[in-house]
């Protein structure tokens, strides 16, 4: 496999199923924020959605260098783009699942995007666009991943 394509070294031998494992693990970390959000919220807390971005950010700089040993620019964006992705799209449908019973809820005291939803119907319409074409970069950036790992 060509080196520039991939974010370990040729000694490495990554299966598939490590490859999988990697890729719960940042599932795993948007379940504990979904979960401590439910917590806070059900205290009678609203979440602090700074904090929360700023962690998020050191997460996936830490996800990216130790779990993958990323290197390469390509697989690098590829990744930040799952990362976001899943993040935005797991993240909300779980959060409506737990306290609306909905994956598709979009609450109007929601994190700063889900605004975006109620402004007018145009926003709304391109909302749920901007929401389908991240699910579509996460299959594309899931098969990106197994390919070239």
């Amino acid at each position: 496999m060509d080196r520039r394509r991939s974010c370990r070294n040729f000694t490495d031998n990554i299966t598939t199923e490590m490859i999988t494992i990697k890729l719960l693990l940042w599932i795993a970390f948007i379940a504990s924020f979904v979960a401590w959000s439910v917590y806070n919220i059900r205290k009678g807390n609203r979440p602090f959605y700074l904090l929360e971005n700023i962690i998020k950010g050191f997460a996936f700089i830490l996800y990216g260098a130790y779990i993958w040993d990323c290197q390469y620019e390509r697989f690098t964006l590829i990744l930040a783009i799952w990362c976001a992705a899943t993040w935005w799209v797991l993240f909300d449908a779980a959060m409506g699942i737990v306290l609306h019973g909905n994956p598709l809820y979009v609450g109007r005291n929601s994190g700063w995007i889900d605004r975006f939803h109620y402004i007018n119907n145009w926003t709304k319409i391109a909302y749920w666009i901007c929401k389908l074409i991240a699910v579509w970069a996460i299959i594309g950036a899931t098969r990106y991943v197994y390919l070239n790992s």
